[in-house]
């Protein structure tokens, strides 16, 4: 499993407000549960992709202990530390990571960091789909924890 990506063809950064949390903690929130709309979205996305043969997610197991290789979903744990945790997947089309890292500041600590490494023409329309809602879902997840 490798934690980085060699090329970044997309990334994003996100922040949220003073969360003193783990960030095992965050990343289980963020990932486990969400608006009605983005987990619709997921569950239409996982039956259209299944046509493709891409990876699908399963539901999150929200009480197992994050650790390098467990998951919430489709989101594996490449790394793990205090200060940052490394989630994502590699597929046939496209591979991405989350980074959760904690930016040690009185405001705004937590940053998510999205970064995609698309892998081949499918990849690119793949994402020419994905690319537009991305940030909203993001922004969706982020607010249902960002009290």
């Amino acid at each position: 499993m490798n934690p980085s990506l060699d090329r970044i063809d997309y990334s994003d950064t996100f922040r949220i407000t003073n969360h003193f949390d783990s960030l095992s903690t965050i990343a289980k929130a963020i990932f486990g549960s969400g608006p009605k709309w983005v987990i619709l979205l997921f569950k239409l996305r996982n039956q259209i992709v299944s046509f493709f043969g891409l990876k699908t997610a399963k539901a999150p197991n929200l009480t197992q202990e994050l650790k390098v290789g467990s998951s919430i979903g489709l989101f594996k744990v490449f790394s793990l530390s205090n200060h940052q945790i490394i989630l994502g997947e590699d597929d046939s089309h496209l591979n991405f990571r989350v980074l959760i890292t904690n930016q040690n500041t009185s405001s705004q600590n937590i940053s998510v960091t999205t970064q995609v490494e698309i892998n081949n023409f499918f990849g690119k329309i793949y994402f020419t789909f994905i690319r537009p809602i991305h940030p909203l879902i993001v922004k969706a997840l982020l607010k249902n924890i960002d009290k």
